[in-house]
């Protein structure tokens, strides 16, 4: 697969792009009128089915790090905010997933 369409590297542009704010992510995942939840989803099932890959080619553009802090961020803003109600949705799948996602991350330091 060319390089300027794999999964990682594109979600990792948008990391980029978005300046590492996980504030600007959360903020397109609640939005209506985007459908950054649905891609965001299908991104997640993709990089835990193929994290040992993701991880390599992540690795290699000194990428990983900056992409699963924001991931991390990300879970722990979404689970503040459904603790004092404030989220828009049923946040379960998408907190469950990306806690997948990080404990994948942690077993890479074990």
């Amino acid at each position: 697969m060319a390089a300027e369409y794999d999964p990682d590297l594109l979600f990792a542009d948008l990391v980029d792009m978005l300046g590492r704010d996980h504030l600007v992510l959360l903020d397109l995942l609640v939005s209506n009128e985007t459908r950054m939840l649905e891609y965001f989803m299908r991104y997640l099932r993709y990089l835990s089915a193929r994290w040992d890959h993701s991880k390599i080619k992540l690795q290699a553009g000194e990428r990983l790090e900056s992409v699963l802090s924001m991931l991390i961020r990300l879970r722990l803003e979404i689970d503040r905010l459904v603790a004092a109600g404030l989220f828009p949705y049923n946040a379960k799948p998408l907190t469950r997933r990306l806690l997948a996602i990080e404990q994948l991350y942690e077993g890479v330091d074990a």
